[in-house]
């Protein structure tokens, strides 16, 4: 509207005239009142006052909108003016006026009228009149004279006149009818209209309109056509008035009217001559002015106004005429429809219900209207067919006006005699018809119309379909009504689709409502959909037609999601009425209905799809899937949980981009179509969203939906090649930040809302069905936290800019992290409730879920999850919560771990608010930590619990350290607690000590690494109650993240566990908090202690009716057991708030203590230069390296003096990789991502690999450029093999100097070595302070041995078949508290003893009371298990073994406990491979039927990929031939066939290969939960278990306590390694056994076994008889390493006798002289002697001619050496020899392998000789000697270069001097020398009087009198070589290794259980043993060289406090969920 633009200058003025005026309307004055002159000068003042702008300088305006209204007004009270003669000035203004503003005109009409009635109102009306004729006449002066001058304008028209004047001509209806100006319009028509005029017309055009004059009628139309319907005509308004003449004029005139009477038609008499005007057209051929007319005339209001025009009825008039058979029917109808489109159903009011259809029905048989439609193709002739079924809509008529509606356009008028404009005419009326009435009908849900409508067009579908999609309409003249039917055909196969839906939601309804569903209208429509039309449009629909198939493509996409219903879940539940009956009735049948329902409408796709996507080529194809509506609906297509559809939409993608496979096919759509891939996405998961909590399940569509996401999730950020890393993805108008962050979010919310609302369908769905796809949800759930840093970078559009380059820690959040991580929010919490859940595979990716959300907020900045979740979660760790749940002892302390940083937060806001409110303590109240270590405890936080309050301690001042010189120097600082210094000194020592690392590295690594290990004894506080305080700031931090908690920037989390971070009790973030706001809740109650269940939704009726399920075995739960006996405890609680604290305090120790942070360890190594020479590291420094004291004084110290030897053997691997050839392989640079200050690359492997080739997390490569000599360390992320081809992530840290790591360069990658040891070393290094056994560990103060009856070792030496030291040694280990030691030399029975051990410990392990609580049973309880390590595979191998082949109980009887075998595979020797744990889980699942253990699809994969490779070259020859047969049609329909036959075979073998797919992913999940399931069972049915001191690392172990725990050989490993073991948690004060045969000499080389021994040497028990050699060998070892204290068992020497004795050359001893050997350096860098090698063989071979005929010498021959190099020269030389079969027969070892083993024979090469050799190296380690010559029990053969031996070591002199004195020695030995023939001795019973002298003392045990006491030992009265008489105590440091040889810990922990039962005959398949994880724990480089360390066995026993059991395993729930209350028992 136009805006008023005059003004007034005086507001005053204006009011005051305004006053006047209204005054004047009130009471009118005539000319002689003596004021009317001066209203006129006011009101003459006021308007010529008007201003206007510039910009409209000649327009003046007085009745229009852009006038003010007071001047209006006082424009029509001026109108009086008329009368006055001496007017002339306001004359000619009003003329000015009236030819400048057509609306003006308008308003002057108005303002005449109005003039009249008010202000004139007091004249008669005599004077009236002529007033009004004056005017008249006056009017047309000014009228005719401006439209005469205009003449010779322009063209000539009237359009040349002014449009004011020819308006105004036309406003004045006696104007237009005067004989002059009706000429000029005559004459001078308007050749164009007038856009200027107002929207309502003048009276006088409607008038032109009906001028019999063709071209002013034309012009006049065209005029009215631009106006609007006239809103508001009242009474003797102009142009009704104008209206009702022409109405009269047709009436008069119309023979079939009476005349009627004309007074009423108005005040002037022109229009009554209207009537009989001559230029007016006369009836019939005036009904063509009236369609214009009655448009602008109808209007909803007046309907009566037209019913009574003048006493005429209009409406009945037009109706009436529809049977005119005459040239005006086109009018009429026109008027018809113009009726209908604004009155609608009261057009029929009144009148009998049959009449519309009756008047319908007489036009469809006028002759007229069918010639009118052959002659006119016009479809607005039949426009009115839809108002027409409208206005008919509530009528009983709809039905049958419908049906002969279609019947004749569809029928009559598509026959031969109309042409095919007509019919196509009418098919394209009739289709826009039915899409309106259909519209209606489900915009109004009117099943009754959608009935209606679907049975009359499926009658008519073959004509419908016909034109749709037949080739007889093909023809241009159809298009308009082909795309009109299709776009029908869309919508009505769309409204089947949503009906469909709408019709599972209502049933689902009713089902949930049950009997309070009665009065629903459920089966009184019965429900349908278009089947004729959906199966004639699958027949029809031609295969090329792509428009075609997007229809049904996009129908069938709106119920993809939809499935088969099953009957068991929608019914209607409930008993009683017979009206409940008949619902049921009615429901089933409606379940019915939609099944046929889904039939109809997929019934036919596939086949469709694959016709069309065999006939199309794939760019056709793929212009087809780039359509906005074909990807939406095809997306949703692909995520159906039908399989028949999604593998046909699959069909088409595959076909378009030759892809295979659903990952493959998402793939292509996001990378060629990303937009509308995400848009399409975005659709269905709001769908799927919606109906997972409006079904009564959705568990298909949950699944396939997760399914596809899973897919999604990995083509979009799977490294290297995940699209959102590609370039195309940068695209500005792709908008990715966008698209990711609400995909982001529209994942989350339906992962949340499955979580939600699972607990429900659980109630109807068989757990069986249930757990499959729960299952999928939560490794999907997982792959997305787990991409959350990828999403989240892509969302905040920084991926890119962290692909180039590091960027820092943002201090605050931004918008896009806080709303993903808002969603996150919701996750976690509808997944909490799955810990409720009953089967254990859900169980484990419940806790693995919760733990990654839980890692996501701790790494947020700023953010927490809700209080709510974090106090159920620690209600549940605690055990405070009467909520039943079945995690496991690991899984909640798991999940402890992951809750306990927001704990942490949330104490130190309470502890904060606290503080405020309390008074500072004084001096004398000060608290100090408690703790043993003293040292350790100063160095604590600030911040202390006592009591539940935080309190301040003042620390004492510290010396200014020493500056920090290289890395080790730092991490020894930061290990006394130097980051407690200022600001200042920190941020330069951070600097200082990353100086060799990275200058810019994170903040964190001081963090971790530089503040050493963590303080044991960190206080602790979790009152719950008191955190709720927290919870409205944490509402309040998503408002403004700068306002919430202050967020400190913090270091990098990295690998390993996030726990070594909880060692500060002030976490780096706070949270604001007003004091105000504090309440009494932070006061220690007991209210905290109650279950927070309750407040779980709704779910607690929803978790209560899942009692049906669960009918899948349950894992096992690890318990404590707990002893026969009755022990009866208090139920009441005492102090719950401190029993929660220290529950809490010991859930984090024990995160601490088996989880401690390995980031510092990878930083380090990672630091390093490969290329550096030299046995130390780079920046390292040796003046860190430190004696290994007898005692420590703390953890710091410990960690000091250990760090640097732990890093020298790391280093030492790097270099040992240096020294041996590795493989290398090509990998290109696929993507690289700054994380922190880290860097990440993905690679991708170039070429293939070598077989067998892989990566594990725990590798070390080493990056070199190919075409260059750069290179860097990195570590292992991951490494994926697919088809697609291989690929891995490594992590390294940025060089500071560029060295070329871009995309797509290629680098060598080889593997260094494996951190698989060195990472559980470390974590046992850094997690010792939270060791139980620390205080014996740090200050070792072993038990004095003690006193046993001599009944007891009596009994014992009965029952357990062993000698009186060894049984001594099995009940005091047993009895001892703390540490108990056991010493025995080589052959003296360590293993029995172990057995011994065994058998006691199993005899008494079930006699501990069993705990009975009030209300509950006794429950059976996991065996408690003994733990036995050893630091080889060979040495635990050969242990396993005489365990697995049993024991003999207290009783004596024999028992076979059950062992499992713990370690990798290829390490396990083959004898006890069937007690491996994999070899135990394997016969598990192979007993177990295929669906539970999964099948090995592979096999199936690789046959249906050749299968389709063969199709695909079939289908291409086929597409070929197509080509070239386009002339020949014969050929070209046999070659279409022939296509179409394969084309099918490809969809069908498609089909087929991603059914496969799918099931492979499900074999490969079921698999992977059933392995987890079967190992958990095997650990915890085990009675034993056995691993290398590494592998007891493993982190399946950690869910155990041991009781018992023995350390085999503990002098061969040092002392971290023995470490690992003594993690476990122990119940009792028990201490390890620990049996050793020697120690090491001194210093960091000495056991854990020897400095505990230091401590007290009377505390070993001493085993002092051999029974492995005989008494020939066994002088050797006695009189070198034990002073002759060693003896011989009875009968040592007949036992051991052999056949080959006869033989000179080979007794039980030889030392052979192998003079002519050199040594050498193999390829390896190792040494070798080829003449010792070929010796050897000789000497095999002289043995197997002569004594093995028959192979009696198989296995029972050991060659060993302690060169790896030798060791492969034997190998060589025996193979050459005696074929590959030999390397089975014989052991080849070296000596630090063969540990732990024994042979009949042992042939000893020694490899050192040479004229200038004078050092013979690590050979002359006494240790390793030991081992070498104590191995054999029959013979042992030593082949050396006697004089190079003798010259380079004392001990070797010794030895070689006695093979001399004894007649032993062989020289000048060659490979000949073995040929000789075989010479019997003179006196063969000299080794018998031996062996009987020696054994004469056995009976009651050996003569000890030689033997040394353990009061010599402490005294020092040890020496090398000397007696008794002769040591001095100056001795004992350099001899304590020879005297303390072998040593074997024992550890009291706790327990686990298995079957033993094993197939021995078995074969079992033996692996290559892999070169980087051999399972031995090795020395630092001093200790050891290329071979490693090795050296006799040592034993240790630790008891520790018992802790109370957990809750025993109770009987498996029936249900999937544990149910909200407790089952009550039946009696």
């Amino acid at each position: 509207m136009t805006v008023c633009i005059g003004t007034l200058p005086s507001s005053e003025g204006a009011a005051k005239a305004e006053a006047l005026l209204k005054d004047l309307r009130d009471n009118p004055v005539n000319s002689k009142d003596p004021t009317v002159n001066d209203s006129l000068l006011t009101c003459t003042s006021l308007l010529y006052s008007l201003q206007y702008p510039d910009s409209l300088p000649q327009a003046t305006h007085w009745f229009c909108s852009k006038t003010p209204l007071v001047a209006i007004e006082a424009a029509t009270f001026l109108l009086r003016l008329h009368a006055y003669g001496s007017a002339d000035d306001w004359r000619n203004k009003l003329t000015n006026v009236l030819k400048g503003c057509p609306e003006c005109v308008s308003g002057y009409t108005v303002a005449r009228k109005r003039s009249d009635e008010t202000y004139l109102s007091c004249f008669k009306p005599t004077a009236l009149k002529g007033l009004r004729d004056s005017v008249d006449k006056w009017e047309l002066s000014h009228v005719l004279s401006c439209l005469k001058k205009s003449g010779g304008l322009e063209d000539g028209s009237l359009r040349a006149a002014p449009s004011a004047v020819v308006f105004h001509a036309l406003d004045n209806i006696t104007l237009v009818q005067n004989v002059e100006i009706h000429s000029l319009f005559l004459e001078r028509t308007p050749k164009t209209v007038f856009d200027d005029w107002p929207e309502k017309p003048p009276a006088g055009l409607l008038y032109l309109a009906a001028s019999q004059n063709s071209a002013v009628r034309k012009w006049a139309k065209r005029q009215l056509a631009l106006c609007p319907p006239v809103t508001s005509l009242p009474t003797g308004d102009h142009v009704l008035l104008m209206f009702t003449a022409l109405v009269k004029r047709l009436q008069v005139l119309d023979q079939t009217s009476d005349v009627a009477d004309h007074s009423l038609l108005g005040p002037s008499p022109a229009y009554t001559d209207i009537v009989n005007s001559t230029h007016l057209l006369p009836p019939p051929s005036l009904w063509l002015s009236f369609p214009e007319t009655v448009r602008i005339i109808a209007a909803k209001d007046r309907l009566e106004v037209l019913r009574h025009l003048d006493g005429t009825d209009f409406l009945n008039m037009v109706l009436g005429h529809l049977h005119d058979n005459n040239e005006y029917l086109p009018q009429v109808l026109n008027c018809f429809q113009h009726l209908l489109a604004v009155f609608g159903d009261r057009l029929w009011e009144s009148l009998p219900a049959e009449f519309p259809q009756v008047k319908i029905d007489g036009l469809h048989d006028n002759p007229a209207f069918e010639l009118l439609i052959k002659a006119t193709a016009n479809p607005n002739l039949l426009q009115w067919y839809a108002r027409y079924l409208q206005s008919i809509w509530k009528t009983k008529i709809f039905p049958d006006a419908l049906a002969k509606m279609l019947a004749f356009t569809c029928d009559t008028v598509q026959h031969g005699n109309y042409d095919v404009a007509c019919r196509s005419m009418v098919m394209l009326v009739i289709a826009r018809v039915l899409r309106t009435v259909y519209g209606d009908a489900h915009n109004k849900r009117s099943e009754p119309h959608l009935l209606v409508i679907r049975q009359t067009v499926c009658l008519h579908a073959p004509k419908l379909v016909a034109v749709a999609f037949g080739r007889d309409h093909k023809d241009d003249r159809w298009t308009e009504a082909r795309t009109e039917v299709r776009s029908l055909f869309r919508e009505v196969l769309s409204s089947d689709g949503r009906r469909t839906h709408g019709l599972l939601i209502k049933l689902s309804s009713i089902a949930r409502a049950g009997d309070k569903a009665l009065k629903s209208d459920l089966g009184k429509i019965p429900f349908g959909v278009h089947e004729h039309l959906w199966k004639r449009i699958y027949d029809g629909l031609p295969s090329d037609d792509a428009d075609g198939m997007a229809i049904l493509v996009h129908a069938v996409a709106i119920s993809a999601h939809l499935d088969q219903l099953k009957p068991e879940v929608y019914r209607v539940r409930g008993k009683g009425t017979e009206e409940l009956k008949e619902l049921k009735l009615a429901y089933a049948t409606e379940v019915n209905n939609y099944h046929r329902a889904l039939d109809v409408m997929r019934q036919g796709f596939d086949s469709a799809v694959t016709l069309f996507s065999g006939q199309a080529k794939p760019p056709i194809l793929a212009a087809f899937l780039s359509g906005d509506e074909v990807t939406a609906s095809l997306i949703a297509v692909m995520f159906s949980p039908v399989e028949t559809l999604h593998t046909s939409a699959q069909e088409l993608v595959t076909q378009a981009y030759d892809v295979d496979g659903r990952d493959a096919c998402f793939r292509a759509y996001f990378e060629h179509h990303p937009i509308l891939a995400f848009r399409g996405t975005f659709a269905f998961l709001r769908t799927v969203e919606g109906i997972v909590s409006e079904l009564l399940e959705a568990c298909t569509v949950s699944r396939s939906t997760v399914l596809c996401l899973t897919d999604i999730i990995d083509v979009l950020c799977a490294k290297p090649d995940g699209l959102l890393f590609s370039s195309s993805y940068s695209q500005p108008g792709l908008l990715l930040p966008e698209k990711t962050l609400e995909l982001w979010i529209l994942m989350s919310d339906v992962i949340a809302a499955i979580f939600k609302e699972t607990p429900v369908w659980s109630s109807y769905i068989e757990s069986s069905v249930m757990i499959v796809w729960m299952r999928d949800a939560l490794i999907f759930a997982r792959d997305m936290v787990s991409q959350y840093g990828v999403l989240n970078a892509a969302a905040s559009d920084t991926l890119k800019t962290s692909m180039t380059m590091a960027s820092p820690r943002k201090a605050t959040m931004s918008s896009t992290e806080a709303t993903m991580m808002k969603e996150l929010e919701v996750v976690l919490e509808q997944a909490t409730k799955w810990l409720k859940l009953t089967d254990a595979e859900l169980l484990h990716q419940s806790v693995e879920l919760l733990k990654l959300i839980l890692k996501c907020f701790e790494e947020s900045t700023g953010l927490t999850p809700p209080l709510s979740v974090i106090e159920k979660l620690d209600s549940y760790t605690s055990g405070r919560t009467s909520s039943k749940i079945e995690l496991t002892r690991d899984q909640l302390a798991s999940l402890e771990g992951a809750v306990a940083p927001f704990l942490q937060d949330r104490r130190d806001l309470t502890d904060a608010q606290n503080q405020r409110k309390r008074s500072p303590p004084s001096n004398s109240n000060k608290i100090r930590e408690a703790e043993p270590d003293t040292e350790s405890s100063s160095n604590s936080e600030d911040d202390i619990e006592y009591l539940g309050r935080t309190m301040k301690v003042e620390k004492p001042a510290k010396e200014k350290p020493p500056k920090p010189n290289s890395v080790l120097d730092q991490l020894m600082m930061a290990s006394k607690g130097l980051a407690n210094k200022s600001n200042a000194q920190t941020a330069k020592l951070r600097m200082d000590m990353t100086s060799g690392l990275s200058r810019k590295s994170e903040k964190s690594f001081n963090k971790s690494l530089m503040t050493g290990p963590a303080k044991s004894g960190q206080p602790s506080s979790s009152k719950m109650q008191e955190l709720r305080e927290a919870s409205r700031a944490h509402a309040r931090q998503y408002e403004l993240p700068q306002q919430g908690r202050k967020a400190t920037p913090q270091g990098p989390k990295y690998e390993g566990s996030t726990t070594a971070r909880l060692t500060s009790s002030k976490a780096s973030r706070s949270s604001s908090h007003n004091p105000s706001e504090d309440s009494d809740e932070d006061k220690d109650s007991d209210d905290g202690d109650e279950d927070d269940d309750d407040d779980d939704d709704d779910d607690g009726q929803r978790l209560a009716s899942l009692s049906k399920l669960q009918k899948t075995a349950k894992t096992p739960k690890v318990m404590i057991p707990e002893r026969r006996g009755i022990v009866l405890m208090d139920s009441g609680v005492r102090k719950p708030g401190k029993a929660r604290v220290d529950a809490r305090e010991q859930a984090r120790r024990t995160q601490l203590r088996l989880k401690p942070d390995l980031t510092p360890l990878h930083r380090l190594i990672l630091s390093w230069s490969y290329d550096h020479d030299g046995d130390e590291p780079p920046n390292f420094d040796s003046r860190n390296l430190r004696r290994v004291p007898d005692v420590f004084q703390s953890h710091d110290e410990y960690y000091r003096v250990m760090w640097p030897l732990l890093s020298l053997e790391c280093w030492a691997q790097v270099v040992k990789a240096k020294e041996e050839p590795q493989e290398k392989t090509i990998w290109q640079i696929a993507q690289k991502q700054y994380v922190d200050s880290w860097l990440d690359l993905d690679v991708i492997v170039i070429g293939s690999l070598p077989k067998k080739w892989y990566l594990a997390e725990t590798d070390i490569v080493l990056l070199r450029q190919t075409a260059g000599n750069k290179c860097l360390l990195a570590k292992t992320q991951n490494f994926k093999s697919n088809p697609r081809g291989v690929n891995a992530s490594v992590r390294c840290i940025p060089s500071r100097v560029d060295i070329g790591l871009n995309i797509g360069t290629q680098w060598h990658i080889e593997k260094i070595f494996s951190l698989s040891t060195v990472h559980r070393e470390y974590s046992a290094l850094m997690g010792l302070a939270y060791y139980d056994l620390y205080e014996g560990i740090i200050k070792p103060s072993p038990a004095e041995l003690p006193a046993i009856p001599n009944d007891r070792i009596q009994r014992a030496m009965k029952s357990y078949s062993v000698n009186e030291p060894q049984a001594a040694a099995i009940l005091g280990s047993l009895d001892t508290e703390g540490f108990a030691l056991i010493q025995g030399p080589p052959g003296t029975g360590k293993t029995s003893t172990i057995c011994g051990l065994a058998g006691e410990f199993l005899s008494t392990r079930d006699a501990r009371p069993v705990t009975v609580h009030a209300g509950r049973g006794s429950e059976k309880a996991s065996p408690q298990k003994l733990l036995v390590c050893a630091p080889s595979n060979a040495a635990i191998d050969e242990v396993a073994k005489r365990l697995r082949d049993g024991v003999r109980n207290a009783q004596g009887v024999p028992i076979t406990p059950k062992v499992v075998r713990i370690g990798n595979d290829s390490s396990i020797n083959i004898s006890v491979k069937d007690i491996s744990l994999d070899a135990l889980v394997a016969a598990k699942m192979n007993a177990q039927p295929a669906k539970e253990k999964g099948v090995d699809t592979s096999d199936e994969l690789t046959k249906l990929r050749k299968e389709l490779e063969e199709i695909n070259r079939q289908r291409q020859e086929k597409l070929e031939l197509l080509q070239l047969s386009k002339e020949n049609p014969n050929r070209l329909l046999s070659a279409e066939a022939e296509l179409k036959a394969i084309n099918a075979k490809r969809s069908s073998v498609n089909q087929r290969l991603n059914q496969a797919r799918d099931r492979q992913t499900d074999d490969r999940r079921a698999m992977d939960a059933a392995q987890r399931k079967y190992r958990q069972e095997v650990l915890y049915e085990a009675d034993i278990i056995c691993s290398t001191l590494s592998g007891s690392g493993h982190e399946s172990l950690e869910q155990f306590d041991f009781e018992t725990v023995v350390i085999d050989e503990a002098a061969q490993s040092v002392e971290i390694s023995s470490l690992i073991p003594l993690k476990y948690q122990y119940p009792q004060q028990l201490a390890p056994t620990v049996i050793s045969m020697k120690a090491s000499q001194r210093n960091y080389q000495q056991s854990l076994f020897v400095r505990i021994q230091k401590q007290r040497p009377e505390a070993v028990h001493l085993l002092s008889i051999q029974y492995r050699m005989h008494p020939i060998i066994s002088q050797l070892p006695s009189k070198v390493f034990y002073d002759g204290r060693l003896r011989d068992g009875p009968g040592m020497a007949e036992k051991t006798v052999q056949p080959w004795h006869r033989d000179t050359m080979l007794p039980p001893y030889r030392f052979f002289n192998v003079a002519q050997g050199i040594e050498d350096t193999s390829g390896s860098h190792s040494m070798r002697n080829r003449m010792e090698a070929e010796s050897a063989a000789s000497l095999y071979n002289r043995l197997l001619k002569l004594f093995s005929q028959h192979g009696e010498l198989d296995y029972r021959v050991g060659v060993i050496t302690m060169y790896r190099g030798q060791l492969l020269e034997l190998k060589n030389r025996f193979t050459q020899r005696f074929g590959r079969d030999i390397v089975g027969k014989v052991d080849f070892n070296t000596v630090d392998g063969f540990q732990g083993q024994e042979k009949d024979i042992i042939i000893l090469s020694c490899v050192r000789a040479g004229p200038g050799v004078n050092s013979v190296g690590f050979l002359a380690d006494v240790r390793r000697m030991n081992v070498a010559i104590t191995r054999a029990r029959s013979s042992l053969y030593i082949l050396g270069h006697a004089a190079t031996l003798e010259r380079s070591d004392q001990v070797w002199k010794q030895i070689v001097q006695d093979a001399r004195d004894r007649s032993c020695l062989a020289d000048n030995v060659s490979p000949a020398t073995f040929t000789a023939p075989m010479l019997t001795p003179a006196a063969a019973t000299a080794p018998a009087q031996t062996s009987k002298k020696a054994a004469a003392p056995a009976a009651g045990g050996p003569n000890q009198e030689d033997l040394f006491t353990p009061t010599q030992i402490k005294n020092g009265a040890i020496q090398d070589g000397a007696g008794p008489s002769t040591l001095t105590s100056e001795s004992v440091p350099m001899i304590s290794a020879p005297v303390t040889t072998a040593a074997d810990l024992i550890a009291h922990v706790v327990p686990v259980n298995d079957d033993a039962s094993s197939d021995l005959s078995r074969p079992i398949a033996v692996r290559k043993r892999s070169p980087t994880d051999d399972g031995q724990i090795r020395a630092p480089p001093a200790l050891r060289n290329n071979a490693g360390d090795d050296s006799s066995g040592s034993t240790h026993k630790v008891e520790v406090p018992k802790v109370r059991p957990l809750p025993t395993k109770t009987k498996a729930a029936p249900s999937l969920f544990i149910p909200k209350k407790p089952q009550k028992r039946k009696p």
